[in-house]
């Protein structure tokens, strides 16, 4: 314990006073901040997590997400603390569960809610990344069977639809879905979030989900033809560079090498391929080609945050996640290991040579402030040694914009640029913060080549 604590006051103090450098990104590289609706509007009433927050045990210390950070009436206050940051982008979701509150019925004040705030962010010449799903859904669609409903896919177009009638003329950056394996892993396999499930029944919910990602990007990308618009629509994988814990020892090595291909290249390569696989005997069998799957990226969204050691208990042969101990961790014990973003860039490269990367997510739970900076700094010079590579990216969105209600821990993790107090729902700078902000102002001013996306297929 003396030994970590001295490694974080080492960094501290390094860091202390730290000039911001200067990044050679292009002139139109995405400084952006990410939140989730469900994690920072509040009242969500009508959402499968509201009601799952419910249950005792859920949530960390029994904690609900309430009215969150207020964000749903504080839209003004929260694009000015992005203004100040001098981010040129925001990526945010929309709440499916307060448009479509009951099967069928659109909530018109929520689609006018949101058609404002996209005002004001391009007013504010902030542009809107919008997720369309993050892990939420309406309790209607949960409680009625969900992803494995057999109609899943034609009622989010549904939703889809009447959101861009509504205000995707605003838009012109999309993701589809957030963490699919996430939502896979936590709701159907590890039963941490709704709808539950423990029993690794994953295959038309997984199946309905790439599908349902397929049906976005074409119906987006028509509908923006139609009126000669351009458009960029991705998909946000979570990644996590994974290895045996043990180097020696097999069970460990084969572990991490299936749980490496089931969370960050099964999904990656059914979009390269067409096809969704996966195998894993007297467990789960899934071998489905989807329609208009293929080549459903114009961007690689990556949600990066940190490396995970797989060990299988000898007792139980169960399969563990874990930590090094003597590095530097988060609050929430997660390994600041930068690295891990380049390895697995250059292997989804590899799948996708010509589709440029875009960090949707990286950040770290840090309520003293000791880390952020470094982490920041670390990661974006990997960002910048994988562009000098060949590697593109058109973005950085640094998770998150606030302190905010971070799914089942709760509101202790401390994410945000902004610390939040929630008793007076006062946002404060944080000293990295302030770093952050002056990396965007030397970037700014540092004159560079456009980007240039590669043509549509």
């Amino acid at each position: 314990m003396i030994k970590k604590s001295l490694l974080y006051l080492f960094f501290y103090f390094s860091l202390y006073g730290l000039k911001a450098q200067t990044f050679k990104f292009s002139k139109d590289f995405l400084w952006c901040s990410a939140t989730a609706a469900h994690q920072i509007e509040g009242n969500n009433i009508n959402s499968d997590w509201w009601q799952w927050e419910q249950k005792k045990g859920a949530i960390k210390n029994n904690e609900r997400s309430g009215i969150a950070c207020d964000h749903w009436n504080r839209v003004d206050e929260d694009i000015a603390l992005m203004k100040n940051l001098n981010l040129n982008a925001y990526r945010f979701s929309l709440s499916w569960s307060k448009i479509e509150p009951k099967e069928g019925f659109f909530d018109e004040l929520a689609i006018d809610h949101y058609k404002e705030e996209i005002n004001k962010l391009l007013e504010k010449n902030i542009e809107p990344i919008v997720t369309l799903h993050h892990f939420v859904h309406p309790h209607w669609f949960t409680s009625s069977g969900g992803w494995y409903r057999d109609d899943a896919v034609e009622i989010f177009k549904r939703f889809l639809h009447k959101v861009y009638s509504s205000l995707g003329s605003k838009v012109k950056w999309w993701t589809t879905i957030n963490e699919p394996m996430v939502l896979i892993g936590g709701g159907y396999i590890e039963g941490l979030m709704p709808p539950g499930r423990k029993d690794f029944s994953i295959k038309k919910p997984l199946v309905n989900l790439m599908k349902t990602h397929a049906m976005s990007y074409q119906y987006l990308h028509k509908k923006a033809e139609i009126e000669g618009r351009k458009i960029y629509v991705g998909l946000a994988h979570h990644i996590r560079f994974l290895e045996a814990s043990r180097k020696w020892n097999p069970l460990d090595i084969i572990a991490s090498k299936i749980s490496n291909w089931i969370f960050n290249y099964m999904i990656p390569e059914a979009l390269a391929t067409g096809e969704i696989k996966l195998t894993i005997p007297f467990v789960v069998h899934i071998n489905e080609k989807i329609e208009g799957l293929k080549n459903t990226q114009d961007y690689i969204g990556l949600n990066y945050y940190t490396r995970e050691l797989i060990e299988v208990s000898l007792l139980d042969f169960q399969v563990k996640r874990k930590y090094h101990k003597d590095k530097l961790l988060s609050d929430l014990n997660w390994e600041h290991y930068p690295q891990g973003l380049a390895i697995i860039t250059q292997d989804y490269s590899k799948l996708f040579p010509k589709i440029p990367f875009l960090i949707t997510e990286n950040g770290v739970a840090d309520s003293k402030d000791w880390l952020r900076k470094q982490f920041i700094k670390e990661h974006l010079e990997q960002i910048e040694k994988l562009e000098a590579q060949g590697h593109q990216f058109l973005g950085y969105c640094y998770w998150s914009l606030m302190d905010n209600f971070e799914w089942i821990e709760g509101f202790s993790p401390r994410f945000g640029l902004y610390e939040m107090d929630y008793k007076t729902q006062t946002r404060k700078l944080r000293p990295s913060a302030k770093y952050f902000k002056q990396l965007i102002l030397n970037h700014h001013n540092f004159s560079s080549q456009e980007v240039v996306l590669p043509p549509k297929n």
